[in-house]
Protein backbone atom coordinates (compact mmCIF):
# COMPACT_ATOMS: atom_id res chain seq x y z
CA UNK A 1 0.00 0.00 0.00
CA UNK A 2 2.57 2.33 0.84
CA UNK A 3 4.23 1.51 -2.42
CA UNK A 4 1.13 2.46 -4.28
CA UNK A 5 0.61 6.00 -2.30
CA UNK A 6 4.31 6.48 -3.33
CA UNK A 7 3.50 6.10 -7.50
CA UNK A 8 0.65 8.29 -7.31
CA UNK A 9 2.38 10.98 -5.35
CA UNK A 10 5.49 10.96 -7.82
CA UNK A 11 3.36 10.95 -10.71
CA UNK A 12 0.76 13.89 -9.16
CA UNK A 13 4.27 15.84 -8.95
CA UNK A 14 5.40 14.77 -12.07
CA UNK A 15 2.13 15.85 -13.72
CA UNK A 16 2.42 19.03 -11.58
CA UNK A 17 5.98 19.64 -13.04
CA UNK A 18 5.08 19.09 -16.82
CA UNK A 19 1.69 21.41 -16.54
CA UNK A 20 3.89 24.11 -14.90
CA UNK A 21 6.38 23.82 -17.43
CA UNK A 22 4.17 23.76 -20.44
CA UNK A 23 2.27 27.39 -19.15
CA UNK A 24 4.28 30.27 -20.96
CA UNK A 25 6.14 32.72 -19.21
CA UNK A 26 4.75 36.58 -19.62
CA UNK A 27 7.39 38.99 -19.70
CA UNK A 28 6.78 41.01 -16.49
CA UNK A 29 6.32 44.93 -16.60
CA UNK A 30 10.73 45.86 -16.50
CA UNK A 31 10.84 43.46 -19.43
CA UNK A 32 11.64 43.23 -23.29
CA UNK A 33 8.25 43.04 -25.02
CA UNK A 34 7.32 39.95 -26.83
CA UNK A 35 4.62 38.50 -28.83
CA UNK A 36 3.46 36.64 -25.78
CA UNK A 37 2.56 39.86 -23.78
CA UNK A 38 -0.02 41.25 -26.12
CA UNK A 39 -3.54 39.48 -26.08
CA UNK A 40 -4.56 38.97 -29.95
CA UNK A 41 -6.05 41.82 -31.65
CA UNK A 42 -9.04 41.88 -33.97
CA UNK A 43 -9.00 44.49 -37.03
CA UNK A 44 -8.05 48.07 -36.48
CA UNK A 45 -10.48 50.35 -34.78
CA UNK A 46 -10.03 54.16 -35.36
CA UNK A 47 -9.26 55.63 -31.65
CA UNK A 48 -8.81 59.19 -31.22
CA UNK A 49 -7.15 61.14 -28.48
CA UNK A 50 -7.68 65.13 -28.12
CA UNK A 51 -7.40 67.79 -26.03
CA UNK A 52 -9.93 70.26 -26.84
CA UNK A 53 -9.28 70.94 -30.19
CA UNK A 54 -5.63 69.55 -30.07
CA UNK A 55 -6.05 66.17 -31.82
CA UNK A 56 -2.81 63.32 -30.83
CA UNK A 57 -0.86 62.99 -34.32
CA UNK A 58 1.52 61.30 -36.46
CA UNK A 59 3.85 63.62 -37.91
CA UNK A 60 4.05 62.70 -41.42
CA UNK A 61 1.65 60.63 -43.80
CA UNK A 62 3.46 56.92 -43.18
CA UNK A 63 4.94 56.45 -39.88
CA UNK A 64 8.28 54.55 -39.24
CA UNK A 65 9.73 53.57 -36.63
CA UNK A 66 11.23 57.40 -34.41
CA UNK A 67 8.48 59.14 -35.78
CA UNK A 68 7.75 61.99 -34.09
CA UNK A 69 4.07 62.54 -31.85
CA UNK A 70 2.34 65.69 -32.03
CA UNK A 71 -0.68 67.39 -32.44
CA UNK A 72 -2.83 69.04 -34.96
CA UNK A 73 -6.35 70.14 -35.63
CA UNK A 74 -8.90 67.15 -36.58
CA UNK A 75 -8.15 65.78 -39.83
CA UNK A 76 -9.83 62.67 -40.09
CA UNK A 77 -7.07 61.70 -41.26
CA UNK A 78 -5.35 57.82 -40.79
CA UNK A 79 -2.37 59.58 -39.05
CA UNK A 80 -4.74 60.82 -36.28
CA UNK A 81 -6.22 57.10 -36.04
CA UNK A 82 -4.31 55.13 -33.28
CA UNK A 83 -5.30 51.54 -32.25
CA UNK A 84 -4.95 49.77 -28.71
CA UNK A 85 -3.48 46.42 -27.92
CA UNK A 86 -4.01 45.04 -24.28
CA UNK A 87 -1.11 43.46 -22.63
CA UNK A 88 -1.37 40.35 -20.65
CA UNK A 89 -1.08 42.73 -17.54
CA UNK A 90 -3.93 44.26 -18.35
CA UNK A 91 -2.07 47.84 -19.34
CA UNK A 92 -2.70 49.30 -23.03
CA UNK A 93 0.30 49.81 -25.93
CA UNK A 94 -1.46 52.76 -28.51
CA UNK A 95 -0.30 51.90 -31.88
CA UNK A 96 -0.90 53.60 -35.08
CA UNK A 97 -4.01 52.41 -37.13
CA UNK A 98 -1.92 52.40 -40.38
CA UNK A 99 1.38 50.22 -39.05
CA UNK A 100 -0.29 48.38 -35.78
CA UNK A 101 3.65 47.37 -35.17
CA UNK A 102 4.56 50.81 -34.08
CA UNK A 103 3.53 52.35 -30.55
CA UNK A 104 3.83 55.22 -28.29
CA UNK A 105 6.87 55.42 -26.95
CA UNK A 106 9.22 57.65 -24.32
CA UNK A 107 12.17 58.55 -26.24
CA UNK A 108 14.81 60.13 -23.74
CA UNK A 109 15.82 62.83 -25.70
CA UNK A 110 16.92 66.67 -24.16
CA UNK A 111 15.67 67.75 -20.93
CA UNK A 112 11.80 66.31 -21.54
CA UNK A 113 11.96 62.89 -23.35
CA UNK A 114 10.01 62.97 -26.63
CA UNK A 115 6.91 60.93 -27.66
CA UNK A 116 7.57 59.27 -31.08
CA UNK A 117 6.53 55.46 -32.00
CA UNK A 118 9.01 52.50 -32.65
CA UNK A 119 8.16 48.96 -32.62
CA UNK A 120 6.87 47.58 -29.42
CA UNK A 121 8.05 44.09 -29.86
CA UNK A 122 12.06 44.17 -28.84
CA UNK A 123 11.26 47.06 -26.83
CA UNK A 124 11.46 47.61 -22.80
CA UNK A 125 7.96 46.60 -21.34
CA UNK A 126 7.75 50.17 -19.35
CA UNK A 127 8.70 52.47 -21.99
CA UNK A 128 5.79 51.33 -24.32
CA UNK A 129 2.93 50.06 -21.87
CA UNK A 130 0.47 52.28 -20.53
CA UNK A 131 -2.03 53.00 -17.97
CA UNK A 132 -5.47 51.91 -19.38
CA UNK A 133 -7.35 54.74 -20.56
CA UNK A 134 -4.82 57.30 -20.22
CA UNK A 135 -1.87 58.27 -22.15
CA UNK A 136 0.30 57.91 -18.87
CA UNK A 137 3.33 55.61 -18.34
CA UNK A 138 2.15 52.19 -16.15
CA UNK A 139 5.83 50.92 -14.64
CA UNK A 140 8.02 53.87 -15.10
CA UNK A 141 9.91 54.51 -12.09
CA UNK A 142 12.20 57.19 -10.75
CA UNK A 143 12.79 60.13 -13.02
CA UNK A 144 9.86 58.99 -14.95
CA UNK A 145 7.40 57.82 -12.76
CA UNK A 146 3.82 59.09 -13.70
CA UNK A 147 4.96 60.41 -16.75
CA UNK A 148 2.26 61.05 -19.52
CA UNK A 149 1.81 62.40 -23.15
CA UNK A 150 1.85 66.64 -22.73
CA UNK A 151 0.98 68.97 -25.33
CA UNK A 152 3.90 71.27 -25.55
CA UNK A 153 4.13 75.37 -26.77
CA UNK A 154 6.78 73.89 -28.98
CA UNK A 155 5.35 74.84 -32.64
CA UNK A 156 5.92 71.88 -35.14
CA UNK A 157 7.32 72.85 -38.99
CA UNK A 158 5.73 73.98 -40.80
CA UNK A 159 3.77 75.76 -37.90
CA UNK A 160 -0.16 76.07 -37.91
CA UNK A 161 -2.13 76.78 -34.93
CA UNK A 162 -2.69 73.20 -33.32
CA UNK A 163 0.76 71.80 -34.35
CA UNK A 164 2.58 71.23 -31.41
CA UNK A 165 5.15 68.55 -30.10
CA UNK A 166 4.40 66.38 -27.53
CA UNK A 167 6.88 65.37 -24.68
CA UNK A 168 6.67 62.80 -21.61
CA UNK A 169 5.94 65.35 -18.25
CA UNK A 170 5.18 64.87 -14.90
CA UNK A 171 2.46 66.90 -15.45
CA UNK A 172 0.31 65.05 -18.17
CA UNK A 173 -2.40 66.89 -20.66
CA UNK A 174 -5.93 65.06 -19.50
CA UNK A 175 -6.82 63.54 -23.07
CA UNK A 176 -9.98 62.95 -23.76
CA UNK A 177 -10.44 58.95 -25.72
CA UNK A 178 -12.90 58.56 -28.80
CA UNK A 179 -13.23 54.93 -30.28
Amino acid sequence: MKALNKKILTTCLALMMAVAMAVPAFAAPGGIMTDDDIIPRDTAHGHYFHNGLYYLNQWGSNPVSGTRVTTWKQTGDITQAWDVAYTTSGHWVVTTNQRRDLALNIYRSGSQPEVNVIAFIGNTYNDCALRVETLILANQSGTYQGYGVTITNEHTNPSDTFGRICRWTGNPTSWEHNS
